[in-house]
Order: C-alpha cells, then structure tokens, then sequence
C-alpha cells in the first residue's frame, strides 16, 4: 500500500501531482502484469487444449494487443522520464499542460484496459460458454 503524507502547505495542485505520479506508477505496473498473463494465455492456446477453440484466432487477437502493451509501456515510460518535475513549474499554466497531458495518458490506457478486458471476455466466453 502506498502511503501519500499530504502537507499542511500543500495546494491542490501539489496534491494532484502527487496522485498522478502515484497513478503512473501503478500502471506501469499493470502493465507489466499484463504481459505476463498475455504470455500465459498464449502458451494456453499453444497446447490446443479444446477443439471447440480456435486457438490460432485467439493467438493472433493475444499477439495484437501484446503489441498494444508494450508500446503504452513504453510510451508511458517515455513520458514518465521526459515531463518536467512538476515542482518546477512556475504559473498555473505550466501546472494545467502537466496535468492535461497526464490524462491524455489516463485516457489511452483506459482505452488499452477496456480492449484487454474485451478479449478477456471474448475467451471466457469461448471456453466457457
């Protein structure tokens, strides 16, 4: 668990800094999970384990959004290593164009979630019916 100790003489705009910092943290962090159970998934539909699968439809859907993953990583990564510290930042403006271009970020990987989430389904749904 990730304790944030907010200061008496923190503004909003520190606090939102520091909840985006955190919440960029934890998705490089999912998806990192997430490789690793697409890597999973896959080696699944390489045994062929149910006839009434199309394994090799699924394994190509897997290797698409793999792709997807590691380019939101390391667009994520990118972005994490070349925005200003926030504590740099001089006027408001400087605060608001940090702050638009995180959900930017937030936007693309939810939309990456709710795919991932989609094929999830879509195999579940496969296999169980």
């Amino acid at each position: 668990m990730y304790d944030m100790i907010v200061f008496d003489n923190e503004t909003d705009i520190d606090i939102t800094h520091k909840l985006n910092n955190f919440e960029l943290k934890t998705w490089l962090e999912h998806l990192t999970f997430i490789q690793k159970e697409i890597y999973a998934l896959k080696k699944l539909f390489t045994l062929n384990l149910d006839d009434d699968v199309d394994g090799n439809d699924f394994l190509t859907k897997l290797d698409l959004i793999q792709k997807k993953n590691l380019q939101l990583f390391d667009e994520l990564l990118n972005y994490k290593v070349s925005k200003p510290n926030d504590k740099l930042c001089e006027n408001y403006q400087c605060d608001l164009d940090l702050i638009s271009e995180h959900e930017i970020n937030r936007n693309n990987y939810l939309n990456y979630l709710k795919q991932y989430r989609n094929l999830k389904n879509q195999i579940h749904k496969a296999i169980y019916g």
